[in-house]
């Protein structure tokens, strides 16, 4: 992110949001430097000759007998003859009610016990071809039998509150826990004693641990298809496919509110369908912009951002996956190509989820939490741990590297494995403190009573200059350097930017009238085009507001705060501790406006 400022010097500031904050100076001082669960012991293969030691007399039986087999199955079960039906009666139901089925157009009301007078809306419902309405008296079909797995994808996207005792009337957040691949709610954030199994902890629902910490909010699990394995003549679904279904469902969850802020917990890959569903609800014209507005606060939970760190492993595991599913007669899920590696997919959405964020009217506050424990996706296809862990070592399957995000400069470590990420002992886990506290900070603004349309009304009072910045109107019609021309500085700011371990200020100095400013506009420019440009001032003598010093600290906060929204925060603290702020020293300014929120 890079500041620039014509005829000012400025100094350099440590940014966590990206590798380098850099701050470009232009004036007339100084110098120009610078990612089997069928037993496999109990089949047998055979290899056999058809013609081998078989006679003529054995081949004839064997035809006789198949003839016979056929001929039997045609005498039980013989093929139904179809006639040509009637032509259809538009006028009526006709007096056999067997016909009328076949024959007629006809509407039967599947609540008979509404009518007209206490109803305001017909929901019709036409059959396809070669089918029926179901008879009202019938009762209903017995569940299809299919494995949890198969269930879960069956089933779609569902929310399920955990603390139903709360309505949307005594509280002020919904938060909302997703889980990951191959599990489902509540295993996914239930702790198991492994020296007994009966005694369980499911932190999401304990009236000890998130409920009692958070009071004033409904808690929801959402489940989504996140079967490991899939019936072959499944058409999987992709994961914009899931994010589609993840927003209609929590749209759908009772209590819904165009307003109610949303508090996202999202584990492992469920972690990368949510920020997909956040991409596709802050497109313009999106039927889903309110959930985008609310959707202001996420936890995640060791996902893998860049694929697993070691994508070895995911690939050994995916053999093994395969093998187990094919003894199965299934296919193993195509998400987990997710956990190979940064695959192009994965850079492209994380990309678009972060430019998405940067863009964002209000701001939105991020956690990540990774592992530091080993773990092996070889587990998942072989029974027994001490045998996949003979074939590969165990690692760190999503390390602080797979969880990073560039707009997150601080995730937070855990000490535990991968598959130990969402789940909690008690509420005197140490690990369960370090999550809850963070979303306790991340909650503060509405348990504080603090919305945020009154923390921009308090930014907005800061004094600006309106006209200063690069693209401002009094700025459009100034000059920029023209194709090819000035071509060697404009490559030396440029590498400068690009580089981490530079300087954090690059000064541009020269006599009046050599173009200092037109570089400064065609860098702005340039930094702008590739969203990397934090804020500019242009000053110029004699041109009112363009013209004060007092005026640079609180408007290059002002567009700080617009374009990295999670500043919103401290910047309004610094004016909440002094209202007069702007009015106060260059240094003073300087040190609360802009240092202080920067390195938080």
């Amino acid at each position: 992110m890079s500041v620039i400022g014509c005829y000012c010097s400025v100094v350099g500031l440590p940014c966590p949001y990206t590798p380098k904050h850099n701050i470009y100076g232009a004036g007339s001082l100084g110098d120009s430097r610078f990612w089997p669960r069928s037993s496999a012991n109990d089949l047998a293969m055979s290899s056999v000759n058809p013609s081998q030691g078989i006679t003529l007399a054995g081949r004839t039986t064997a035809l006789c007998l198949l003839v016979g087999a056929i001929a039997a199955f045609l005498w039980l079960y013989p093929a139904p003859v179809y006639s040509k039906p009637a032509p259809a009666s538009l006028a009526g139901p006709t007096s056999d009610p067997a016909q009328s089925t076949e024959q007629d157009v006809r509407a039967r009301q599947a609540s008979p016990d509404k009518n007209e007078a206490n109803t305001d809306t017909d929901i019709d419902i036409i059959h396809g071809l070669d089918t029926k309405p179901p008879d009202t008296n019938s009762k209903p079909a017995p569940a299809r039998p299919t494995s949890d797995h198969a269930r879960s994808a069956y089933q779609g996207v569902r929310l399920c509150q955990v603390n139903p005792d709360k309505n949307e009337a005594d509280t002020d957040i919904d938060i909302i826990a997703i889980h990951g691949l191959d599990t489902k709610s509540p295993d996914t954030w239930t702790w198991v004693d492994p020296s007994d199994p009966n005694n369980k902890v499911n932190w999401l629902a304990d009236t000890r641990m998130l409920p009692a910490r958070f009071p004033t909010a409904r808690i929801f699990t959402c489940d989504w298809p996140a079967g490991l394995f899939k019936e072959k003549s499944t058409i999987q679904m992709t994961v914009k496919e899931l994010a589609r279904s993840l927003l209609l469902g929590i749209r759908s969850r009772p209590g819904a509110d165009q307003g109610r802020p949303i508090l996202f917990i999202a584990s492992c890959l469920g972690g990368l369908i949510l920020i997909q569903a956040m991409v596709i609800a802050a497109e313009p014209g999106s039927e889903y912009t309110s959930l985008w507005r609310a959707t202001g606060r996420v936890v995640f939970l060791a996902t893998p951002f860049r694929g697993t760190a070691f994508q070895d492993i995911a690939r050994a595991a995916v053999l093994f996956l395969e093998v187990s599913a094919r003894l199965a007669g299934e296919t193993v899920s195509d998400l987990l190509d997710n956990l190979k590696a940064s695959t192009p997919f994965l850079q492209d959405l994380v990309g678009d989820f972060t430019r998405t964020y940067k863009q964002r009217d209000q701001p939105c506050q991020l956690a990540i939490f990774y592992e530091t424990k080993p773990g092996n996706l070889l587990r998942k296809g072989i029974p027994y741990r001490r045998s996949a862990d003979y074939l590969k070592e165990p690692k760190l399957l999503v390390d602080s590297g797979s969880a990073r995000l560039d707009i997150v400069p601080n995730p937070i470590a855990l000490e535990r494995a991968h598959v130990e990420m969402n789940k909690f002992s008690g509420p005197n886990d140490p690990d369960f403190h370090a999550v809850a506290g963070r979303i306790d900070i991340i909650l503060s603004d509405i348990r504080n009573g603090y919305p945020m349309d009154e923390a921009d009304a308090l930014i907005s009072s800061l004094p600006v200059a309106h006209e200063a910045a690069f693209d401002s109107h009094a700025e459009e019609h100034n000059a920029r350097c023209h194709p090819d021309t000035r071509a060697e500085l404009l490559c030396q700011i440029r590498q400068w930017a690009d580089d981490p371990h530079g300087e954090s200020i690059f000064w541009l100095n020269g006599m009046a009238g050599t173009g200092k400013s037109t570089i400064s506009r065609t860098v702005a420019k340039s930094f702008a085009d590739d969203g990397r440009l934090g804020a500019s001032f242009f000053f110029k003598k004699g041109e009112g507001d363009r013209g004060k010093p007092t005026l640079f600290f609180p408007t290059i906060a002002g567009q700080l705060v617009h374009k990295i929204p999670a500043l919103r925060r401290f910047v309004r603290e610094a004016i909440d501790a002094d209202a007069a702020i702007a009015r106060k020293a260059l240094k003073d300014q300087f040190e609360k406006l802009i240092i202080e929120p920067i390195g938080h």
